[in-house]
Order: C-alpha cells, then structure tokens, then sequence
C-alpha cells in the first residue's frame, strides 16, 4: 500500500517524510555506537528461495490495505535466514550515507518487514528473531519450534511449476496453511513455516493477514555467505516484544528524537500523524501468542 493512501493527504504524507528523517537520523546516531558493520560469516547458501510476500499493517482497517515486498530464505548446510531483501539494501545505503555524513531521505527504500529470522544461531536447536521499533533494537533467542502440521488429503496445486500439497497448523496465534512440495526435498519455509516433508513455497494465515509466495527458487551452491550483524541489541523475549510495541506512545518517541537529532516541528504532531505513527510503528506481528 502506497503510503499516500495510508494517510490520505498530501500533508501527512510530506509530515511522514520529515518524520521518517528524523527516524532514520536517530538510528543513523544509534549505529554509531552499535558496532556497526560487525559482521560475521554463519554458513554458505546452499538454496536461495524469493517470496512475494504481503502483510496488513493495520488490521483495523477494512477491506484490508497491504504493505508488498520481496523476502528471501536462505539455506545454508545448518543456518537458515529468512529476510525482507529491501532492508538490507536499505542498510547498506544508510551505511553508506553516514560514513559520507550526507543524508537523503528520498533514496531510502521503503522496507515492509522490519524483522528477520535466523535459525540454529547462535546454537543448534536455537532461533534468533531481530527487530526493531524506532530506534530501539531487539533480539529474542528462543527453541525450535516446529508447527504441528496436518496434512489436507487429496489436496493438490501447482505453483512456480511444482505439484504441491497442502497442510494446516494453528501456531503463535494464528491458523497457518502451507502448500508444499516434496519435489524439492527441504523441509524449510517462509519465516517458521518449517517442518514439512518439502519446500513450503506458498504459505497464508487464515485471515490473510500474512501471505508468502515464492517467486524463485535459485541454487547459488556456496557463492554467498549467510552474515549476521553484531550491533548491541536488547535481549527480550517474544511476549516482552509485543508489550512493548502495545506500549509505545509516538509522542514520547517523537520527543526523544528531537532531543536526540536537534530537528523540532513547530507545533507538534497533528493527531491525525500520531494514530498513524502509532499503527506503522506498532505494527501487526506475526506471533500473536
């Protein structure tokens, strides 16, 4: 969704530009002293599989409004990682501009999934979940857990060229159904949609709040290595994240970065920008539970 549309007029939308600035400086400060550019090799990708993957950022919303973007599952011989692709190119171009310390706003790309999953890091039977929410950065370690899947019999489709079969499982609050393919023999998917006989290659939440369709799968053999940034990061656990962004408060938030960055909008923020910081920032997680 264009985010024209999301607030209906021109004004918001060039007061979320301003916003998005003093966003993007605040964390441009905090990188600084994040050990940026730490990074450290886990694996080789074996397997590279593209989704076209939506999500409903505002489910208060109908009929529902999606945000569209490109992820990406990388499989290593142990590590995978799960990615929306635009964030790490949105990376490198902040990167770039704060060794240059020239700021343009206008060439970052918009990013739809702010979060990123890797799995056996940083041990085997562990998964690492990075997020963030505004300038604040988090990291929940957690187990293993593998859906328990049902498979629908008789249930057939085609999808990229590869007959696929369908299965359901209701995990971390959500109905999830899942077509996969034992022609490709990997029993990997699309964020923790892991566990299947095959490659989920289409995979949807029982609302449709959240779909994944793959676009590509690709065979890069090694040629490119599955890295993992070491910026300091909040230790918090699933249920904590999610009381924190239920917490956040776009005015305080706003405040504190005007404090950090030295930028001030005369006049504070229209209501009308703070419900709709509060909805972007917020968001609508994919573990509900």
């Amino acid at each position: 969704m264009e985010l024209t549309n999301y607030f209906r007029n021109k004004t918001l939308y060039m007061l979320w530009l301003l916003i998005t600035f003093m966003l993007c400086s605040s964390q441009m400060m905090a990188a600084q002293n994040n050990q940026e550019g730490q990074y450290i090799n886990l694996d080789k990708v074996k397997y590279r599989i593209t989704y076209l993957s939506k999500m409903v950022p505002d489910t208060t919303n109908t009929p529902y409004n999606y945000w569209e973007g490109e992820t990406r599952l990388d499989i290593g011989n142990k590590t995978t990682h799960f990615y929306d692709r635009i964030k790490q190119l949105k990376d490198s171009i902040m990167a770039k501009q704060d060794n240059t310390g020239i700021f343009d706003g206008k060439k970052l790309p918009k990013v739809v999934f702010s979060w990123e999953l890797y799995t056996n890091y940083p041990s085997d039977g562990e998964t690492s979940f990075l997020d963030k929410l505004s300038s604040n950065l988090y990291l929940c370690i957690e187990k293993v857990e593998v859906p328990n899947w049902e498979i629908i019999p008789d249930s057939s489709a085609s999808i990229i060229g590869y007959k696929c079969q369908l299965a359901k499982a209701f995990f971390k609050g959500r109905l999830w159904y899942a077509w996969y393919t034992e022609d490709i023999p990997l029993n990997e998917g699309p964020w923790k949609l892991y566990g299947l006989p095959g490659l989920v290659l289409r995979a949807y939440d029982q609302r449709k709040q959240y779909i994944f369709d793959a676009i590509g799968v690709t065979t890069l053999n090694g040629s490119t290595n599955i890295t993992f940034d070491q910026k300091k990061r909040e230790k918090i656990t699933q249920k904590e994240l999610r009381e924190v962004k239920n917490k956040f408060n776009a005015v305080e938030t706003f405040h504190a970065i005007e404090r950090k960055t030295g930028i001030t909008l005369k006049g504070g923020l229209p209501e009308g920008a703070i419900k709709a910081l509060n909805r972007r920032l917020k968001g609508n997680p994919i573990e509900l539970e």
